[in-house]
């Protein structure tokens, strides 16, 4: 388990330096691994962009609405993860989901705080 904690650290690092990564490195790239490298301060809409790519459009909306959420809920989420989240929006093909993206993303950035994150992050 910690050795698949470390590819997808190595992965996610990697992915935003510009680095080339393995294929099978960026499938390793999880919700759990993004949501940790946002919270920490990596460039969160790079994680977000190299994670979605690999999602298969049929699962695209349910991973959004999952990512969203959980990004959401980052304590002191501010600019960084609200630039996750309008990358998110960007690989939405659901316009309802990207305008409560573009919503969430606008609160977020705002800093405004009181945010029904449930709400905002996954009706669609």
């Amino acid at each position: 388990m910690a050795l698949l904690k470390m590819v997808q650290a190595a992965a996610a690092a990697a992915m935003i330096a510009g680095v080339s990564v393995p294929a099978h490195a960026q499938q390793a790239l999880t919700v759990e691994a993004v949501v940790a490298g946002c919270a920490s301060g990596s460039d969160c809409a790079a994680l977000v962009n190299a994670y979605l790519a690999t999602v298969p459009a049929a699962r695209r909306v349910a991973a959004i609405a999952n990512l969203g959420a959980r990004l959401a809920e980052i304590p002191g989420a501010g600019a960084n993860v609200a630039r996750g989240i309008q990358a998110a929006a960007a690989y939405s093909p659901d316009a309802g989901q990207r305008a409560q993206l573009a919503s969430l993303a606008s609160t977020l950035s705002a800093d405004a705080g009181g945010l029904d994150i449930e709400t905002a992050a996954s009706e669609s």
